[in-house]
């Protein structure tokens, strides 16, 4: 059965090896019961659903609770029913199943209803508030980030250095940030956000979100942070069909060269989007941005660009290189 399954993607063929009424609660037994389960899911079987939700309410071993929760959070997935898998009745406990699901497949709607929900576990309020937030403002959605600041728990502090169990994608404090007062200087995000919601295209505000995600981390490169809401799981894993959440990740180096061809960008916005466009690729050659990859040359010019076109500025003084 599980050959003609999973080896000949023969689901109708599984279903005919396994009898619909075997019973006991061996191991044996129960990826019996699985494998029908899933190949009914495959099907599209009427009676799929109930044969997964089944399987759960059968698993007394170690493990099979697991298998069968995952089966059934996978079909509620495929099947356009993600909402089941929070409602208050559901069969799916397992914390990672249900965060990994919020990460990569919720859309708006059901983010905030679990993020605002009060008898819902810390964590997962959490996750879904960070997914919120993020979002909005990574995918444009700038009004919405800022009406969506309002399901902020009071007194949130950020995430210990030394807290090695909980997630960078809980880390919700990072969205009460003061913004900048060094360098180039930038507003609390919620002012950013309302900028642009303004005006989508504004360089000023559009270079604000960009260090908004360089100076959290995250960078699509940067291991635990944005990566772990943009970079799809694999085909055929949990969370692998199209989100619900529209829009594209967001690119710093994208960000950076909207602004570089920008006429109507003033001179210092020009300056720093050219220098931190240069920075994408420090040290080592490699992007660190996101977005379409450029080759050297082009780096090359942008350095030029910057040394012979805004000389007196502070980011053409401090850039002594490009890779």
């Amino acid at each position: 059965a599980a050959h003609a399954l999973y080896v000949a993607h023969d689901p109708a063929a599984a279903i005919k090896l396994i009898p619909a009424d075997a019973n006991g609660s061996g191991y044996l037994d129960f990826s019996q019961q699985a494998l029908r389960a899933i190949a009914l899911s495959e099907l599209g079987n009427a009676s799929a659903r109930d044969a997964l939700v089944a399987l759960v309410g059968a698993a007394k071993l170690p493990f099979q609770k697991g298998t069968a929760e995952l089966a059934l959070a996978q079909h509620d997935e495929r099947t356009g029913g993600i909402d089941r898998v929070y409602a208050a009745d559901s069969k799916i406990t397992d914390p990672d199943v249900r965060e990994i699901l919020l990460r990569f497949k919720a859309g708006p709607p059901l983010l905030r209803a679990r993020a605002g929900d009060a008898k819902g576990a810390k964590r997962e309020r959490d996750v879904a508030l960070y997914t919120l937030l993020y979002k909005d403002l990574t995918r444009g959605f700038y009004s919405d980030f800022v009406t969506d600041l309002a399901l902020m728990p009071a007194g949130v502090k950020p995430i210990a250095e030394d807290d090695y169990t909980t997630p960078s994608y809980a880390n919700i404090a990072i969205f009460n940030g003061k913004g900048s007062t060094t360098g180039y200087v930038c507003p609390a995000i919620r002012t950013t956000a309302q900028t642009l919601a303004a005006k989508p295209k504004d360089s000023t505000g559009l270079l604000c979100l960009a260090d908004f995600v360089r100076t959290n981390d995250l960078d699509p490169d940067f291991y635990g942070s944005a990566h772990a809401l943009d970079d799809t799981p694999a085909q055929g894993e949990l969370g692998s069909t199209k989100s619900l959440f529209a829009g594209k990740p967001f690119s710093r180096l994208e960000v950076y060269k909207g602004i570089i061809a920008d006429p109507a960008a003033i001179a210092n916005n020009k300056a720093y989007a050219l220098y931190r466009a240069v920075n994408c690729y420090a040290p080592a050659g490699n992007n660190a941005c996101g977005g379409v990859d450029v080759p050297q040359s082009q780096r090359k010019a942008w350095f030029n660009k910057l040394k012979t076109g805004y000389p007196a500025t502070t980011w053409a003084k401090q850039l002594k290189y490009y890779w």
